[in-house]
């Protein structure tokens, strides 16, 4: 039997792993876990609650409007060819399948709080200070005409593009010619503070939203055109930022400063969908022209779609930058005009 043999020699030392060699471990440690989640399915992000990088991946255009003082007012236009942002005292149109600037109009002396495309497209407004009408072929101007003391709230055309609706901050809504520029019609609500206006798809009606303050009350009423008759449908704890017709004209959904959004039955007269998720007030709410999403915006830079008939929340989309101000869609209801504080992006909503 063979006795062992003890190693009295030097020992050999375990060497202890360098600054160098611990980096380098951690950092193919990272690489092999990145590789896992993108991989198996089940450590990936639930569809649901989509990441940044998904939303990046949604953006069809963004354009370099380099608006340091704020984008307030955007539209897509009904043909689908143009795009248009309003940076207060500066209009641009841009085209909407490259993003490349076709044309900016400057005020060195009015202001400009939203802008809108007529159905056919052949002309776009834009309200604030002045009421203003361009040609959209040309640029050429059309009419121009001042307020009465109140800045122009937001304007709409009417289904046959012949008329103008804009609002007001104060109690009056006023119909315009479109081909003369001449006042036609002035029609007149009971609540004072109007915030947002928007025209029914048929052109019979007018919703408007009110208040101001963030503890006041927000009321969104509902006028006939043709007998002028207001009826108030509901009366919110917190102001309403926003008011949108859906495109068949029976529902209203309002984004409101209290961090949900109410859809409305017009004709039933109750609320059918409340739509809960977002942290902060919203600034803007529509629903897309195929009437198959709501979408909805807050000053936190999140913009989330809903399904319009269930209230289910589809995904979230968000921006790096900060608040969405302004919100539009495109006619077939694919793509999504938003825009904060300094970007404009189209994003698919598909």
């Amino acid at each position: 039997m063979k006795r062992a043999i003890p190693i009295t020699g030097s020992r050999r030392r375990v060497s202890q792993p360098t600054g160098r060699r611990l980096a380098l471990f951690l950092i193919l440690s990272a690489c092999v876990l990145l590789c896992c989640v993108q991989t198996i399915p089940f450590l990936q992000a639930s569809p649901n609650r989509r990441t940044l990088q998904t939303s990046e991946n949604r953006i069809v255009l963004s354009l370099p409007t380099k608006a340091q003082n704020g984008i307030n007012a955007l539209a897509y236009s009904p043909n689908g060819k143009y795009l248009a942002t309003v940076k207060w005292d500066t209009v641009q149109i841009w085209n909407a399948s490259n993003g490349r600037l076709l044309r900016t109009q400057k005020s060195a002396q009015y202001k400009y709080q939203h802008i809108a495309f007529s159905p056919d497209s052949k002309y776009y407004a834009a309200s604030g200070t002045v009421l203003r009408i361009w040609s959209t072929q040309t640029g050429r101007m059309l009419h121009s005409t001042e307020g009465d003391g109140s800045d122009f709230l937001r304007c709409c055309f009417f289904p046959d593009g012949k008329r103008l609706l804009t609002g007001s901050y104060g109690q009056n809504a006023k119909i315009w010619d479109v081909a003369s520029g001449r006042l036609v019609h002035t029609l007149h609500h009971p609540r004072e503070s109007c915030s947002d206006i928007d025209l029914s798809p048929n052109g019979s009606h007018i919703v408007t939203a009110h208040g101001v303050a963030t503890d006041d009350p927000g009321f969104v009423l509902l006028c006939d055109v043709k007998t002028g008759r207001t009826q108030q449908l509901f009366q919110n704890p917190s102001p309403v930022n926003t008011v949108r017709f859906s495109p068949d004209g029976q529902r209203i959904v309002a984004a409101c400063f209290n961090n949900v959004a109410r859809v409305w039955d017009v004709k039933q007269k109750k609320e059918v969908l409340r739509l809960q998720g977002h942290t902060v007030q919203l600034t803007g709410a529509l629903t897309t022209p195929d009437g198959k999403r709501i979408c909805t915006a807050d000053l936190f830079g999140t913009i989330k779609v809903w399904d319009a008939n269930t209230g289910k929340e589809l995904f979230t989309l968000k921006d790096k930058e900060g608040a969405f101000g302004a919100l539009d869609c495109s006619s077939d209801g694919k793509r999504l005009f938003a825009a904060d504080g300094e970007n404009a992006t189209v994003w698919n909503i598909e």
